[in-house]
């Protein structure tokens, strides 16, 4: 016996291969339901053959995964860390079951900000195609909240989205790769015949006088306006319309005199079809910080390496250029 053969790990999962599908799937039941009958009946089990898969379980992870009491049974740190894990297996298990499974070409999953739609992921498509890649994308659009669960739970592979003013959001960054891609500029944005169309620049005392329609609180667009009057001793106006959609923003501003504070590349892509116009705020630069987000398990999955070399292929064209 060689030494890694008599490693505790390898013990592990030589226990570990003696599970199945719903040995994963009953920590699932038991956090959902907060009882081991209640994973049962899901299970279509008796009871004692379901306390019986969750001692292979805790056997397997040599550790305790759930404690149970008079109110019925709750998942321990470590079961709900192992939870975690496993909803991300099992999300991939459902994925290759799926009938679009049958179709050959690898699939890669990615959640994004809407604003990547503009022209951010049309010139990495074009990429892939330039490099002779066979992948399929899937692309889910959400705020970064969304994102980081879709990401936690297995629903998404890969997120591209803004990572800044959201620690509260991102608890498990431990278990994530968090890659920086690149900063941009956060604009004011008018309508094409508002007041103001005409100025390249404008101060923060003047912000104050206009109508706003904005992301909403904890975006880092929101975070960002409120900051701009913080730094000059001002208190920021608050939106008289709130919308997570930048199209929405974005065509409210094009047909009202509202103004909305927006990433310079969702801004100029309107701005370049004439539709609105867009402002420097004078003394500040807010700058998001846009990263490609994933775990471990996707890091090495071929088809996230594929784009992943097609995004940064077309930023540092962009950067270039």
């Amino acid at each position: 016996m060689t030494k890694d053969q008599d490693s505790p790990a390898h013990h592990r999962r030589l226990r570990g291969d003696h599970l199945r599908i719903r040995h994963l799937r009953l920590l699932e039941f038991i956090g959902r339901g907060g009882s081991l009958s209640t994973a049962a009946t899901h299970l279509n089990l008796s009871q004692p053959a379901v306390t019986k898969m969750l001692q292979e379980l805790e056997a397997a992870s040599s550790t305790t995964l759930v404690v149970r009491g008079a109110r019925g049974a709750a998942l321990t740190p470590a079961g709900q860390l192992a939870l975690d894990r496993m909803r991300v297996a099992l999300a991939h298990f459902d994925a290759a079951l799926s009938p679009q499974a049958a179709n050959t070409l690898p699939l890669l999953r990615v959640g994004m900000f809407p604003l990547f739609g503009l022209d951010l992921i049309p010139l990495v498509v074009d990429a892939l195609e330039r490099r002779g890649s066979h992948l399929r994308l899937q692309l889910r659009e959400d705020a970064i909240g969304g994102l980081l669960q879709q990401l936690g739970s297995g629903q998404i592979d890969c997120a591209l989205g803004g990572v800044d003013n959201t620690s509260s959001q991102l608890q498990n960054a431990s278990k994530l790769t968090i890659k920086p891609m690149y900063a941009e500029e956060l604009v004011v944005a008018c309508g094409t015949t508002h007041p103001i169309a005409g100025k390249v620049e404008i101060s923060p005392a003047e912000l104050m006088d206009l109508k706003w329609v904005l992301m909403p609180k904890g975006s880092y667009s929101r975070v960002v306006f409120t900051d701009i009057f913080d730094r000059t001793g001002l208190i920021a106006p608050e939106p008289l319309v709130e919308s997570a959609s930048m199209h929405t923003n974005l065509n409210i501003v094009r047909q009202t005199n509202f103004c909305t504070l927006i990433s310079s590349s969702a801004a100029n892509f309107y701005a370049r079809h004439g539709l609105v116009s867009c402002l420097r705020v004078g003394g500040f630069t807010g700058r998001g910080k846009l990263a490609l987000i994933s775990n471990e398990t996707t890091q090495k999955y071929p088809p996230f390496l594929e784009f992943e070399a097609a995004l940064l292929e077309v930023i540092h064209n962009q950067t270039k250029a």
